[in-house]
């Protein structure tokens, strides 16, 4: 996301549940047609961070090695695209790597290059299954929450859970 389909709908669901979310968003989807989505988010008392500008896994891994050049550029170019929609003191600097940081070669530098600007990155350590392959991907409720449980529970620290969903 963000986008005017399925993230409305997230920020109605955890609205009336008196629940907040953080919402990763891709800086290519941030366009004058989701302005009041993203505005929405953050009054509704959510967060946002920074997945990217592209979501190009072929720009910001090349041969599966972080680009941490197009890692940078994309993470400022992302904030920029929210800066047009919260004005030029909307600062932020929380990013999330496509893929999963556990899931590229030569991540380090990325990071070392992201933590000098200001920006720190965070992961997951449960998810729903909403971008595993058809194949495997849960079909209904029930299979999310227990998709969810089996992946929170093969983690070692369990007792916080930063839970993956996908809003489209």
């Amino acid at each position: 996301g963000p986008n005017t389909v399925m993230t409305p709908q997230i920020l109605n669901t955890l609205s009336k549940n008196d629940v907040h979310a953080t919402f990763f968003v891709v800086g290519k989807n941030i366009v004058e047609e989701t302005y009041p989505v993203l505005k929405k988010t953050v009054m509704n008392g959510n967060s946002l961070g920074i997945h990217s500008f592209s979501h190009d896994y072929t720009g910001l891994y090349p041969g599966r090695k972080a680009n941490e050049n197009k890692v940078i550029e994309e993470a400022r170019i992302a904030e920029g695209r929210m800066k047009k929609v919260f004005g030029d003191d909307f600062s932020c600097k929380v990013w999330r790597y496509p893929g999963g940081h556990m899931s590229w070669e030569n991540i380090h530098n990325s990071d070392e290059t992201l933590r000098k600007d200001g920006y720190e990155w965070i992961d997951w350590n449960s998810l729903t299954g909403d971008a595993e392959r058809k194949e495997v991907r849960p079909t209904n409720t029930q299979e999310q929450i227990n998709y969810l449980s089996k992946s929170l529970h093969q983690n070692l620290h369990s007792d916080v859970a930063v839970v993956l969903m996908h809003d489209a």
